[in-house]
């Protein structure tokens, strides 16, 4: 599982790389999906007591967040539903509560600048996480 900018993470799903990413409409959708509010989810999380619906959900809005808000393209509810069932609702739980938790949380807008810079910059200035590596310089927009 390999994390990025606020919230956007990568987890293994069959073999293949799935990116999840939180934007504004798909929380929206997350919390239509699931008929329950972001710190619901978040309270779920915690107490472990999340469905295997809420999961296949919270996939498939963290699936249309990462492509920029189009529902084509994106695996059905259905296939979402499969793809949990192969990863495991277990072994897929920790990928799906960083991704509801840190949309909760959030960070602020200069590490985010931060972030998104050292993305743009390339690896080499960047730490296993994708953070600005420290003594990198990264330029704050004007």
């Amino acid at each position: 599982m390999g994390v990025h900018l606020l919230g956007e993470l990568t987890v293994e799903i069959a073999g293949k790389s799935v990116t999840l990413v939180p934007t504004n409409k798909s929380l929206v959708l997350m919390e239509q999906l699931t008929g329950k509010s972001l710190s619901e989810l978040v309270q779920n999380f915690l107490r472990v007591h999340t469905s295997f619906a809420d999961a296949a959900a919270i996939l498939r809005a963290g699936m249309y967040g990462a492509n920029g808000n189009k529902l084509d393209g994106v695996p059905s509810l259905d296939e979402c539903a499969d793809m949990v069932m192969q990863k495991g609702l277990a072994n897929i739980t920790p990928a799906l509560s960083q991704f509801v938790s840190s949309a909760y949380v959030g960070k602020p807008i200069d590490e985010l600048t931060k972030l998104r810079e050292a993305k743009k910059a390339g690896p080499e200035k960047q730490d296993a996480e994708g953070n600005a590596k420290a003594g990198t310089e990264v330029a704050s927009p004007s």
